[in-house]
């Protein structure tokens, strides 16, 4: 520097940030010159290898951040006293000017709490002067991420945190009707930037259950400004009028309070879920539940405008969410008397509450008997939702995969069902809503898997009977340890276990098919055995890895259909998105069809020749 002392205060090469863990502050300028001072260990003294002038004077005090006597900003020679931070000796010299640009630049970036902490020594700023300037209220609104001028209707995300709400402010990014409003977490989270709560809870993810397992949700550089707010903010601004809710359902009052201070929640929380003040809604489903919730809200309005938004707007669990349009396709086609639901549910069904990795991994979890009502919920919901059916029997299990619910279906109709081609055709042709203009409605709401050639119910009836003149059997050899007992063999090949009994010549081999097979000994430790390769999966098979994700998550997919089940007219499995389509898409697609709902209410009042009448709520066009 101008005074000759060396800006790296050590004469031993520092290590990179990354390995130092520090977080990247971009190619700022600002970022590059605070960096350099600002994380030396405290006792560091920056004048260790010069402690004097070249003209034999003594080293005048540097600002950390600009490192000269006197502010390359504004040209002072002043240092905030008191110490805006914990900082001591050298690093406790900081200009006004200089800490102010740095704080809006962590700000501009969503770093070190959106520049209210010190990232060198983790303590919050405090100052007379900075409450005046960089750190009012009125410079944290001012340099919030601008929305003036986008015409989009703001959300406010209730649980924006979790493991739902982060995945939903992505989404927002390009939704045409709605923009996030608002990021709402827990007392422990608000002031914090949402982008190190969102890669903190994501890392955290990764690292309880593994990379092969978990695949975590990028942060997009676009949210970097957002700070997670409190409820009392969002409701104390009152700029967001509808808000979607995620919480846990000991949290409920929350969205209770955001009711009554008159902001719109569509909810999937379980609270208050089955009170029947609150319409419980699946659009495909059950639209007439909204439909009717519209009307009621407006008479509402008329007679007591303060209560039109005390209900709230409920989505069922994520497994009804799919099954229930599912049955509703069928429901309409051969009348659903009575359904039995088996769930093979994914881990991010928990959200960012993990289970213990003995528990799931490698596993199968039930969730009968445990503190998770999953299935109690499904019942509930499924009885309320289609009144029409007789009886409904729900076993729900959680597995070892990321997203997507992978549900068996068994029903009974009230008419003839016919073939399995019948009960698809009538799964692809359901499409209640197809002319309402939804944004996050699908296309489809059911996507059929393709049905084999031959007949679908008679896969296993094809020769197993083990010959050896077709072209599709393989040899596979099977390691068998010298002296083991029954049941050493090693597996070889797809699901090829082969047994050997101790000292005799032949064993008994369990075939592809499940039967029996002779297996001769074709040299020490070695059996040979002659199996038919397992079939590739049918282009029906269903896989939540595979099958998740048509039209983004918000469509399910149906396949296995089967029509001579010996119990059930009908037998199928499908699988739901439970983050999209079961979470923050059920969540979405209510408040686009609530809203699309209440302007065609307005504009076929003003056909009509009528006033609309007075309405609290902004109708949005969808």
């Amino acid at each position: 520097d101008p005074h000759g002392r060396s800006r790296r205060g050590t004469a031993e090469p520092r290590p990179s940030k990354r390995a130092r863990g520090v977080p990247r502050l971009g190619t700022t300028t600002l970022g590059a010159i605070f960096v350099r001072h600002s994380f030396l260990p405290s006792n560091t003294n920056m004048h260790a290898e010069a402690a004097t002038c070249p003209s034999g004077g003594p080293v005048p005090p540097a600002c950390r951040i600009c490192w000269c006597s006197t502010c390359e900003t504004d040209g002072s020679a002043e240092f905030l006293r008191p110490t805006p931070c914990s900082c001591r000796d050298e690093r406790s010299n900081v200009h006004q000017a200089c800490l102010e640009r740095w704080i809006l630049e962590a700000r501009s970036q969503g770093r070190f709490d959106a520049g209210t902490v010190c990232h060198a020594c983790g303590s919050h700023y405090a100052h007379p002067r900075l409450a005046r300037t960089v750190l009012s209220q009125a410079s944290r609104d001012a340099h919030a991420p601008a929305a003036a001028a986008d015409p989009r209707e703001p959300l406010a995300i209730i649980g924006g945190t979790g493991y739902v709400g982060r995945s939903l402010a992505v989404h927002l990014l390009d939704h045409p009707t709605f923009r996030l409003g608002a990021v709402v977490g827990s007392s422990a989270t608000v002031g914090k930037p949402f982008s190190t709560v969102f890669e903190k809870k994501e890392e955290a993810l990764v690292e309880h259950y593994g990379e092969d397992l978990w695949k975590p949700l990028e942060f997009p550089a676009e949210l970097a400004r957002w700070q997670v707010e409190s409820v009392e903010s969002v409701i104390a601004r009152g700029h967001c009028r509808t808000a979607l809710s995620f919480i846990a359902p000991e949290h409920g009052e929350i969205e209770d309070r955001l009711a009554a201070a008159g902001i719109k929640v569509f909810s999937i929380s379980p609270h208050a879920r089955f009170d029947p003040a609150n319409p419980l809604s699946v659009p495909e489903a059950n639209p007439e539940v909204l439909a009717a919730a519209v009307d009621a809200a407006a008479a509402l309005r008329a007679a007591a405008p303060a209560a039109a938004t005390l209900s709230l707007v409920k989505s069922p669990n994520c497994v009804t969410c799919g099954v229930v349009v599912a049955l509703k396709a069928l429901d309409d086609a051969f009348g659903v008397e009575d359904v039995a639901v088996t769930t093979f549910q994914s881990l991010s069904g928990r959200g960012d509450a993990k289970y213990p990795r003995d528990a799931v991994m490698g596993n199968v979890y039930p969730l009968h008997g445990t503190v998770e009502r999953t299935g109690e919920f499904q019942h509930a919901e499924l009885k309320r939702m289609m009144p029409g059916i007789n009886k409904v029997s729900v076993a729900a299990y959680r597995v070892p995969v990321q997203r997507g619910h992978l549900v068996d279906v068994r029903v009974r109709f009230r008419k003839p069902a016919g073939s399995a081609r019948e009960v698809a055709a009538a799964l692809a042709a359901f499409n209640p809503l197809r002319d309402v203009p939804l944004p996050s409605k699908p296309r489809r709401p059911i996507y059929v898997k393709p049905l084999d050639d031959h007949d679908l119910n008679h896969r296993d009836d094809e020769d197993d009977d083990g010959g050896d003149g077709g072209n599709n059997e393989d040899e596979v050899e099977v390691n068998v340890s010298a002296g083991a007992g029954a049941g050493a063999g090693t597996r070889a090949g797809a699901d090829a276990d082969a047994d050997a009994a101790a000292g005799a010549g032949t064993s008994e081999v369990e075939g592809s098919e499940g039967t029996a097979q002779p297996a001769t000994r074709a040299g020490p430790g070695l059996l040979r055995q002659r199996r038919t390769p397992p079939p590739p999966l049918g282009p029906d098979t269903l896989r939540p890895k595979d099958d998740c994700e048509f039209e983004g998550g918000m469509s399910i997919c149906v396949g296995n259909i089967v029509t001579d089940d010996e119990l059930y007219d009908c037998r199928f499995c499908l699988v739901v998105n439970n983050v999209v389509r079961g979470a923050w898409g059920a969540a979405l697609l209510n408040a686009e069809y609530w809203h699309w709902l209440v302007g065609a209410r307005a504009r076929q009042q003003t056909e009509a020749g009528a006033a609309p009448a007075p309405d609290t709520e902004e109708s949005i066009e969808c």
